[in-house]
């Protein structure tokens, strides 16, 4: 697994206090699927373009949650859910 203890909003661009609820870390789902767990929140691949991944989040596609990543480091995130997260990961 790889660890991230931090995340950028696009509301302040200021790095969220490491704690539990903000570390990040990629996975793999029983399909063999890489995802990312983030506060209690899991995020799909939805699309890449050259270097730069685009997430959103697991739980529903109207969720307006996203991550970017680049070579698997968490470049920017909107950590905003319309939803609250699943029972289990």
């Amino acid at each position: 697994m790889t660890w991230h203890d931090h995340c950028w909003t696009h509301s302040n661009k200021s790095k969220n206090h490491q704690n539990r609820s903000s570390r990040a870390f990629f996975s793999t789902t029983s399909r063999g699927a890489r995802i990312i767990c983030l506060g209690g929140y899991k995020f799909t691949k939805q699309y890449k373009v050259k270097y730069k991944t685009r997430w959103w989040c697991g739980s529903s596609r109207a969720c307006p949650a996203v991550v970017y990543t680049i070579d698997d480091k968490i470049v920017s995130c909107k950590h905003k859910h319309n939803h609250p997260p699943p029972t289990t990961l």
